[in-house]
């Protein structure tokens, strides 16, 4: 698992900016959705790709107050709107949740200073750096998550009250009804 800095990607792009990038002279196919693929895994909590000339995400976040319900919508127009809407956004917890981390001897490289921490009143350590972060944050955890199909993605997705596992399933049918990268 790659380090995690400050809880969001920010770093890692000015990594590579500071190594620079080189263009070459080839394309990458991309893979597009051609029909609506979606995934209910509970009331409320899905996670569908429809068909875009491009990527699109929109993820809805609903949790008990003091979060309570964050949407947010993305298009990927190139390296800047992912590092100026994107990569900053942390990843969150809450105090029970890192309680539990720590009794099975899980989350060892979690600070304070490299997470959200929340608590049955609010923010314990920090201040948001976006007012809808957490939804950002999970739109950061999708389009990682999206990438492993090894090609450009283009769809849009749309999910609410969803995780990685979610974001692996649909992954794995987006595989199995495109087929390999390359083929598309």
């Amino acid at each position: 698992e790659v380090p995690i800095l400050d809880g969001s990607a920010a770093q890692f792009c000015r990594l590579l900016e500071d190594a620079g990038l080189e263009d070459q002279d080839c394309t990458v196919p991309s893979m597009a959705v051609e029909d609506v693929v979606r995934i209910e895994s509970g009331p409320g909590q899905f996670i569908e790709a429809r068909p875009y000339d491009g990527l699109k995400v929109t993820y809805t976040l609903s949790y008990p107050e003091p979060v309570g319900e964050q949407t947010y919508s993305f298009e990927m127009l190139g390296p800047a709107s992912f590092k100026e809407e994107i990569a900053p956004a942390r990843t969150f917890g809450f105090v029970e949740e890192i309680r539990a981390l720590e009794m099975a001897g899980l989350g060892q490289g979690g600070q304070l200073s490299n997470f959200i921490l929340i608590s049955d009143e609010g923010i314990v350590n920090t201040r948001l750096r976006f007012p809808q972060e957490l939804a950002r944050h999970k739109i950061l955890d999708m389009l990682g998550d999206l990438y492993l199909l090894g090609s450009p993605l283009r769809a849009e997705v749309v999910a609410r009250k969803t995780g990685h596992g979610h974001n692996i399933e649909l992954l794995n049918e987006l595989a199995r009804r495109l087929g390999p990268p390359g083929d598309i």
